[in-house]
Order: structure tokens, then C-alpha cells, then sequence
């Protein structure tokens, strides 16, 4: 499972690829630009937070 965690919420990944052991790719769900802690839920436990940085959607 991979998670992503912002402030107070908490929202389990809709979808990923598990490329190789040590990669794998996700679908962001949708929110607000700023700062994301992933984590990633596997049989041998859960992994340290990792930060990604959301940015705002471009303007048209």
C-alpha cells in the first residue's frame, strides 16, 4: 500500500506499479500544491516518510 499523509489526512494511493524492489510508480490523488509525506506499507513493515512537493496545476 502507499500512502500519502498531509497535515491531518491521510489517503491510501488509488493505484501503483511496483517497477523493481526498490521502485515503484503512483497515481498522486488529487489535492493542494505543498509538501506530502509517501509512505510505502509492505510485508516487512512500513517504510520512513519520504516528502513529495506538490505543485499547482498550470494555468490555461
Amino acid at each position: 500500500m502507499v500512502t500519502f499523509l498531509s497535515g491531518e489526512w491521510q489517503l491510501a494511493c488509488p493505484s501503483f506499479t511496483v517497477v523493481s524492489d526498490t521502485h515503484l510508480v503512483a497515481d498522486v490523488p488529487a489535492g493542494a500544491a505543498g509538501p506530502v509525506d509517501i509512505t510505502v506499507t509492505s510485508p516487512g513493515g512500513t517504510s520512513t516518510p519520504t516528502t513529495y512537493t506538490r505543485v499547482a496545476s498550470p494555468g490555461i
